[in-house]
């Protein structure tokens, strides 16, 4: 037996009973469990042991029953869980019973998981519903090699944000029985209220065992839900009346930059040295401020390169922390809704989206500051940002402001409104938006969500018009075990401008539905299909049809967590104006009938060799389309990881023919949880634009990083050289009181 606690007989808390192997519990009706944390008697030392007395006096949390494969069977593999506290901080052991640790895949020994989907791995999860709302809690998710995954979850499973930092100490342990996790999540990481007698949150525990795609949960889950979805939580009562602490951490930091290159900014370009900080409170514990000084990201992850054949702007997701902690607070317009098909996208509108602060047409202008006041009021969420940037080139740069009042309606629903401002910090024009939402869970498969909003602004010319600004819409939508059915209509007015928001179309009348099934048939090596169709249909506010949209589809999900997909469309678009596609052709006015098709399959991620492929074919605006694209991916162990993707486009005009193409590579290496470097390089041919990014990360003290990263950027269009050079020192620290 391996040197770790033995499993206890005593104090032992299981899931919901009843389940066997030929009839397992109904997850959705099953009981939720309960349990305890006990102090801890004695020092714990965080090592991934769990050999200190103090952990044999813990009740045991066990029990763990599937969701995948066999959704209501318990578990192939035993899990037990303790849960610990003193007054610095939470414990938690778990103890994986695994009879192959050799087969365990951990996927990566870097922060956050990037390039590793959380399925493919095998895991260890921890959800806290802190203040028992049933609605939002925290996420830590930790594989075999001691690396952590750390997030936030809002609105029953809505929205995530993994951006969001926890200074957990974690250290795992694999040994001949199995594998171990022991956390350390201090009070002043967590937001809860200390006030109370007793603490009472919603808990719940995940393990994934990733040769078997098996996922399990302390608190029984159906497989289209996951550890975050609060509603199904366990509960565990603890320590009465924590000490939070004064929750106040400054995070300054310091840099070093050089930029060469003639299409770089000027206020990046030569050597530099700068400095900022970072400052997070806890103003209550339901509210958090936090304010920064001369934000700077030079750190964060290049954009993924997209080749767009559409007529329509391109949206690329923020990955600036500042922006995205607590992002889920400030969501407003479309969004792709968890477990459900509805039609669009963020891509299609947002009222607020945060990449138009700092960012002019993806290139980076300098933030000076900004900050954010987040949390609850009661029942009541409230989010007010303010950010400004400075001068460049001939403008005097921009003041932006938010808004964001959310309130609980029930136990699953909500109302809110929020409000837009953008001015010119010059005194020049200004950009105002607002609008109220409304989102309601009418039992446990119905949703109907809506929304109205209108913008407002001052033009640099004068005689503009602003007659028509407004947007609204409304989504039905049911989805249970079998049926995926919704209906949306939406409108947006052809002067429609949010100022800090993202529009793809103006002017037009949306209408949407679709019906679809997930059946669990009982043929070997399936999990479940999903045949499915869906009809889009835009029209002019005149009424004229501009694009119909008609698909059907057809999807597996393989028991070795594979997918298939297959779908044929039928498309009309009516053009009153042409446009450029990638530079290289044109697609003239008129009127357009085609259809296309296409199959993908994704392999499993969790051998050492996984990959994708995809086909499609078809019409295009009168010519044709053929696109073969596929990535491949190599991670012999966790401490490297291979990838390289190619996605061509083979695109006919008017007899004209040109290419398209994205090429991608991705090298990732780790030394340790602690240091790890990190090397992409893009090519658009369309474009021909090479984007090359190589950087190295050091975790030199919990949530204090040092970053080397240099990035070139170069293109060769139309004969002409255009590059730019960046290379840049950046050290952060962590000061937590």
């Amino acid at each position: 037996m391996p040197d770790i606690v033995e499993t206890q007989t005593h104090d032992t808390v299981s899931a919901p009973s009843g389940a066997t192997r030929s009839d397992g519990l109904d997850p959705e009706s099953a009981p939720r469990p309960e349990g305890r944390a006990v102090p801890a008697r004695g020092a714990v030392t965080i090592d991934g042991r769990l050999d200190e007395p103090a952990w044999q006096e813990a009740p045991v949390l066990t029990g763990f029953v599937q969701a995948i494969p066999d959704a209501g069977l318990p578990a192939t593999e035993e899990t037990e869980v303790r849960m610990l506290y003193d007054d610095r901080a939470l414990y938690i052991g778990a103890l994986m019973h695994d009879t192959r640790p050799d087969l365990l895949v951990s996927g990566t020994m870097e922060r956050d998981h990037p390039g590793v989907s959380a399925h493919d791995i095998d895991l260890f999860g921890v959800f806290l519903d802190t203040f028992l709302d049933r609605r939002n809690g925290y996420l830590f998710l930790v594989n075999p090699a001691g690396a952590v995954r750390d997030g936030q979850a809002f609105d029953n499973s809505r929205n995530l944000d993994f951006a969001w930092d926890a200074a957990v100490e974690v250290a795992t342990q694999v040994h001949e029985g199995g594998w171990t996790v022991e956390m350390a999540i201090p009070w002043t990481t967590l937001r809860f209220d200390p006030s109370r007698d007793e603490q009472v949150w919603g808990v719940n525990f995940h393990r994934s065992i990733a040769r078997r795609n098996e996922r399990t949960a302390w608190a029984p889950l159906d497989r289209r839900h996951q550890i975050h979805f609060a509603e199904r939580a366990g509960t565990v009562t603890g320590p009465p009346r924590v000490a939070s602490g004064r929750n106040l951490r400054l995070k300054p930091f310091v840099l070093s930059q050089d930029g060469r290159g003639a299409t770089l900014p000027d206020w990046r370009r030569g050597s530099q040295a700068d400095g900022g900080m970072d400052l997070k409170w806890g103003v209550t514990p339901r509210m958090t401020l936090d304010l920064t000084w001369r934000a700077d990201f030079s750190h964060v992850d290049v954009d993924r390169e997209q080749v767009n054949l559409s007529r329509f702007p391109t949206f690329f997701p923020e990955r600036r922390e500042f922006f995205v902690e607590n992002s889920g607070m400030f969501l407003f317009g479309e969004q792709s809704e968890r477990n459900y098909r509805g039609g669009t996208s963020a891509a299609d509108l947002r009222l607020f989206h945060s990449r138009r602060i700092g960012l002019e047409q993806g290139r980076p202008v300098p933030l000076q500051g900004g900050g954010r006041l987040s949390g609850q009021v009661g029942d009541t969420e409230v989010g007010i940002l303010h950010a400004w940037t400075g001068a460049v080139d001939e403008t005097s740069g921009d003041a932006f402001s938010v808004l964001r009042l959310r309130r609980r309606v029930g136990a699953a629903s909500d109302v809110g409104v929020l409000m837009t401002d953008r001015r010119d910090r010059a005194g020049g024009p200004w950009n105002r938006a607002g609008g109220v939402d409304l989102n309601l869970r009418l039992g446990p498969s119905l949703l109907v969500s809506t929304y109205a909003a209108r913008t407002s602004m001052e033009e640099t010319t004068e005689g503009a018009a602003d007659q028509d600004s407004w947007t609204g819409r409304v989504w039905v939508a049911w989805r249970d075990r079998l049926w995926d059915v919704s209906a949306l209509a939406r409108r947006v007015g052809p002067d429609f401008e949010p100022g800090i928001g993202f529009v793809q179309r103006r002017g037009v009348t949306h209408l949407y539905g679709t019906f679809g099934a997930h059946p669990r048939p009982a043929i070997p090596g399936v999990l479940d299909m999903n045949p499915y169709l869906e009809v889009h249909r835009f029209t002019s506010l005149d009424g004229v049809v501009e694009t119909t949209r008609e698909t059907g589809g057809l999807a597996f999900s393989f028991t070795d967590g594979g997918e298939l997909s297959s779908r044929i469309t039928r498309r009309m678009e009516r053009l009153e104006e042409g446009f450029p596609v990638e530079g290289r052709g044109r697609v003239p006015p008129g009127t357009y009938r085609f259809s296309e098709a296409e199959v993908r399959y994704q392999s499993s991620g969790n051998r050492r060799v996984s990959g994708t492929l995809t086909a499609a074919g078809g019409g295009y605006f009168g010519g044709s389309r053929r696109s073969i694209g596929g990535g491949v991916r190599w991670h012999p162990d966790p401490r490297l990881s291979v990838a390289i993707q190619a996605d061509r486009n083979a695109i006919e005009i008017d007899g004209e023919r040109f290419p398209a193409n994205l090429y991608r590579g991705e090298i990732r290496a780790a030394r340790s949880t602690r240091l790890y470097l990190g090397g992409v390089v893009q090519y658009n041919e369309a474009q021909d634009l090479w984007i090359s990014n190589l950087r190295l990360t050091w975790l030199h003290a919990p949530l204090s990083e040092a970053y080397l990263v240099f990035t070139d950027r170069r293109s060769t269009r139309s004969g002409g050289m255009g590059s730019e050079r960046l290379l840049t020192l950046k050290v952060t620290r962590l000061l937590a009181f």
